[in-house]
């Protein structure tokens, strides 16, 4: 008779085990998944005649675009940071291109010289009148031609020039776009520095994922 009792009560137990768990609601917890990505750069001489270096840090979320960052650098007279995809590296490409800090060096265009003619004008001859009363013989004047002068133009080579120097470190935040963070996170995109002396990049490295 025990026995059966006992028999009995275990699955009653079971029951009300997993009856009370059910009432107070207990849930498994959904793993949480993490969108920030973060972020690394070693920056180094981009054309060859830099000697400076530097270093990214920072984190994107790439379901916001949020980027946070900080850009170390040394041996360089900084005057912008940028992120350019690596399809653009050291050239004078900013499309794509986000800037972290500074302004954009500029650069004028080279203007070359056109040699412009002269135009020569051909003097005309003009008679004398005579006059009546006292008879005076009128004089011809014969029209002098006068050749024109050609001015060469002058090829004026462009110049960098910059109105901002950046220092070290430089530290914010900015927005992206859920495209532009996507292809920063997956290592399409690099950190450039620019200068006046070489506007489309002295030093930079490609984003990798930390």
């Amino acid at each position: 008779m025990k026995k059966a009792i006992i028999a009995m009560s275990i699955p009653m137990a079971i029951f009300f085990f997993y009856a009370c768990k059910k009432d107070n609601g207990t849930t498994t917890p959904t793993p949480t998944v993490s969108n920030t990505t973060q972020l690394v750069a070693a920056l180094t001489s981009t054309t060859g005649t830099s000697g400076g270096t530097g270093a990214f840090s920072g984190s994107v979320d790439k379901t916001t675009g949020a980027l946070s960052y900080t850009v170390t650098f040394s041996g360089v007279n900084a005057a912008a940071i940028t992120l350019d995809p690596v399809s653009t590296s050291a050239t004078s490409s900013t499309v794509g291109s986000v800037l972290l800090a500074g302004s954009l060096p500029t650069v004028s265009t080279p203007v070359t010289g056109t040699a412009t003619s002269g135009t020569v004008t051909s003097g005309t001859a003009t008679s004398g009148t005579v006059t009546s009363g006292t008879a005076t013989s009128g004089t011809a004047t014969s029209g002098t031609a006068t050749s024109g002068t050609v001015t060469s133009g002058t090829a004026t080579s462009g110049t960098a020039t910059t109105g901002t120097t950046l220092t070290s470190p430089q530290t914010g935040n900015t927005t992206l776009s859920t495209t532009v963070a996507a292809a920063v996170a997956s290592g399409q995109y690099r950190v450039n520095i620019r200068t006046a002396a070489l506007p489309n990049g002295a030093i930079g490295g490609t984003i990798t994922a930390k």
